[in-house]
């Protein structure tokens, strides 16, 4: 079992993808205008997620350098996205507030396995487990 800052790591990075991937769904649904691709990348985020979540569960070093760059990278998407969207009337019309809220969910799950990620205890733990195979 991994030490708690790599499980709750693990745990965000996963909880991003799904939300992320739901509230496309909720957003594109059959009855949006918007186009399929949304729900395309959705799912392709969810299942990175996932997989990110289940090296760093595992202790994978190559997870760590990965997932560092994935959080960070979407950690400013989402910043940036939030900020569009309290700026545009429009946006908040088209767009579904489950979906919206679901957005919110992932942004915050991912903020917060960056600040995770980059805690020495995380660090350590996959320098340790690079040690231990080399």
């Amino acid at each position: 079992m991994p030490p708690a800052s790599v499980a709750i790591s693990a745990f965000c990075v996963a909880l991003y993808g799904v939300a992320i991937c739901a509230g496309d769904f909720l957003i594109a649904g059959p009855m949006s205008s918007l186009p399929g691709p949304l729900l395309r990348l959705g799912i392709i985020l969810a299942a990175a997620g996932l997989a990110l979540a289940t090296g760093l569960w595992v202790g994978a070093r190559w997870a760590w350098y990965a997932a560092l760059a994935f959080t960070a990278w979407f950690s400013v998407a989402g910043i940036t996205q939030a900020l569009n969207y309290a700026r545009s009337p429009d946006l908040r019309r088209v767009l579904a507030l489950p979906g919206v809220i679901a957005w919110a969910v992932g942004g915050v799950a991912i903020t917060t396995a960056l600040i995770a990620l980059l805690l020495p205890s995380n660090r350590a733990y996959f320098r340790r487990v690079l040690s231990n195979t080399a």
